[in-house]
């Protein structure tokens, strides 16, 4: 049986490391790849967590009104719409 891994999963976040684990399930050989540790990017800063209703899409005819106050603001408070 040889060891080299069937599957190269690149990015240690939760969603990697969730597809890791379950094609190891499936029986297949995985190796995990991140710059640092395991979550220590964004899923770590956020917990995880994945909010749509904090996404603007760009469809969204206010988001290109709000883009030129986003750009100059040095203030969070200016963000929030």
């Amino acid at each position: 049986m040889r060891d080299d891994p069937e599957v190269l999963m690149v990015g240690g976040g939760a969603v990697g490391v969730c597809s890791a684990h379950y094609l190891a399930q499936q029986g297949l050989r995985v190796s995990l790849f991140d710059q640092d540790e395991i979550a220590s990017g964004c899923s770590g800063a956020n917990a995880g967590l994945i909010v749509p209703s904090y996404s603007i899409p760009l469809a969204n005819p206010e988001t290109f009104r709000l883009l030129s106050v986003w750009l100059i603001s040095t203030r969070r408070e200016s963000m929030t719409f």
